[in-house]
């Protein structure tokens, strides 16, 4: 399986529905905090454009970087990805089921963790911090 990320920021629905057949997704994983905007981009419209092209999509939004670290650590992502770790270990449950999904696909799959964040660099974001973080429980299952 491989585990991939993408920001929405900027991009209509047209260019997600492009970007993620091009990368062969068959599960999407929302970790926004919220859905509010933009409006295309909401839980029901997403659902739904992800359906049309055969795209699972399943929302964590417990696993989003909470806006109060994203606000105090705007400036230093070094922290910010040290509190997004200590705080989605505060989620135990949420990851969990994270795995339990991603381990209960054909080994094909490939899966997609979205969010707003407009940046692409990966040690600034959380999408990127999470996306590393499942991939060592996976890589840690395999050798126990």
């Amino acid at each position: 399986m491989v585990i991939t990320t993408e920001h929405l920021n900027g991009k209509t629905k047209q260019i997600l529905r492009r970007v993620l057949i091009d990368k062969h997704v068959k599960v999407v994983i929302d970790v926004r905090w919220s859905d509010k905007w933009p409006e295309y981009f909401r839980e029901a419209s997403l659902k739904g454009l992800l359906r049309a092209i055969g795209i699972h999509y399943q929302r964590f939004e417990v696993l989003g970087n909470p806006p109060k670290n994203r606000n105090e650590n705007r400036d230093d992502w070094r922290t910010m990805k040290r509190e997004y770790l200590n705080y989605i270990q505060l989620h135990k449950g949420a990851l969990l089921r994270l795995l339990k999904l991603i381990k209960s696909q054909s080994k094909d799959k490939v899966f997609c963790i979205i969010c707003y964040c407009q940046t692409r660099n990966q040690q600034q974001c959380h999408r990127f911090w999470l996306q590393e973080h499942l991939e060592k429980e996976l890589e840690k299952e395999k050798h126990d």
